[in-house]
């Protein structure tokens, strides 16, 4: 059902039916106005079922002349919220509906966001910033919401807006809030949707409560804040996400091309273009004349070093297939790694112990923290894509040293009999 912004809302009864005059002159005209009275008492009995069945938004607001409507607060707080209502015209999931359901329920249907504006105008200043978290502002309606509180501020339109409006928008803010909550607590993307090891990892969400709450503190942006992870390689990740997008503005940065392997003490006019990248990506810090030699100078294999580390790569200092391969990514490409493993970064359990360790599964490594902050680490034998290594979260409550161990007869089973039939001597083999 569309419900205009700015259309008269009545609730004056229907007045055809009401006003009717029947002149009965003999038998045969009553026994027809009996049956035609009949026929209107149908009619009017259709008519109140199909209003009860439709619910129209107008059967549940206050006429605006009614004195006590001259206020925009008045307004609206006259606006009831019923979420099946605009189902039509917000793009909402059944769990937001629920969700939507049940927070207005709790606030007796009523707008909570409109008759002080300060907690919505907080909403949309966070909302606006949502790219600093790889998330976009248009997937919680930022510019519709914008344009309506725009609005409200307008002569144009402020005396004239009806509860119907008020209604929608305060339920597009409050919509706006959750989602944004939820993405940055658990994540856009479901993981376990795609690997059932997901499925106990997500964080527990309290979100009606926690919206109530904070219109009741002004505290909308201090909640938000604090639902995304608070360690210390999301917050690394979103400050260089904010610098690429700088650099992206810019231009970006000169991609070197490829060539034959290069490492030091050789000379090629592709060193100048790799000195050039190196200083744009901040690995190479040299300003003076030397910066743009054709040599590959000691200087130089030690920023080539630095660039291998911070990708994944042997730290040889040799500029070979691989470590071109990586030179010559754009500044996008490098914001969009970003933007998907800050999503990664949501669907991990948000740890708040002081001392934690972290399995990488994909880099075979182990790393222990300390207030946040990587401490240790070492390198585990993890599973494949056939085998993998599940997820899980815990507590260590000992360590064994040097455990005993027998093959699983799972693995011996799966994996090893059939070796054992292709090779005699698997077992000699792999003593």
């Amino acid at each position: 059902m569309n419900k205009p912004e700015n259309s008269k809302i009545t609730s004056e009864a229907p007045r055809s039916f009401l006003q009717l005059k029947l002149s009965i002159p003999n038998q045969q005209s009553v026994r027809i106005a009996s049956g035609f009275a009949k026929s209107i008492l149908i009619l009017l009995l259709l008519f109140t079922l199909s209003c009860r069945t439709h619910r129209p938004i107008q059967s549940r607001l206050v006429p605006l002349d009614t004195p006590i409507l001259k206020s925009k607060a008045d307004r609206a707080m006259a606006s009831m919220i019923h979420v099946q209502d605009y189902m039509d015209d917000i793009a909402i999931s059944k769990e937001e509906q629920a969700l939507l359901g049940d927070f207005y329920k709790t606030n007796n249907n009523r707008p909570v966001w409109l008759v002080d504006k300060r907690n919505a105008q907080e909403l949309l200043e966070a909302i606006e910033l949502a790219w600093s978290d790889g998330l976009t502002p248009d997937n919680y309606g930022f510019d519709v919401i914008k344009e309506n509180l725009q609005k409200l501020d307008s002569p144009t339109y402020a005396d004239t807006i009806m509860p119907a409006f008020y209604a929608q928008l305060d339920l597009r803010l409050t919509n706006a809030w959750m989602r944004y909550a939820s993405d940055l607590q658990n994540g856009v993307i479901d993981p376990a949707k795609f690997s059932p090891g997901w499925k106990n990892i997500k964080q527990p969400m309290h979100l009606p409560e926690l919206l109530t709450e904070a219109l009741k503190k002004h505290q909308i942006r201090e909640t938000l804040d604090a639902l995304r992870p608070q360690n210390h390689q999301y917050n690394q990740m979103r400050y260089k996400l904010a610098e690429l997008i700088e650099v992206q503005k810019n231009g970006g940065w000169p991609l070197p091309g490829f060539f034959e392997t290069l490492e030091a003490v050789d000379s090629s006019t592709h060193i100048v273009a790799v000195r050039k990248l190196l200083q744009a990506t901040g690995d190479l810090q040299s300003k003076d004349a030397d910066s743009l030699s054709p040599v590959f100078d000691e200087k130089l294999e030690g920023s080539v070093v630095a660039f291998q580390k911070r990708h994944g790569l042997k730290p040889d200092g040799i500029i070979g297939k691989r470590t071109q391969d990586e030179m010559n990514k754009s500044v996008g490409y490098r914001i969009g790694q970003l933007i998907v493993n800050l999503e990664r970064m949501r669907w991990l359990p948000h740890l708040h112990d002081k001392e934690y360790l972290v399995v990488n599964i994909p880099e075979f490594v182990l790393r222990t923290y300390k207030n946040n902050k990587p401490k240790d680490q070492m390198n585990v034998v993890v599973g494949n894509v056939k085998n993998h290594t599940p997820i899980l979260l815990n507590t260590i409550k000992y360590i064994v040293f040097n455990p005993t161990w027998n093959v699983p007869p799972s693995i011996v089973r799966n994996e090893m009999v059939a070796k054992m039939k292709s090779d005699s001597g698997y077992l000699e083999k792999n003593q």
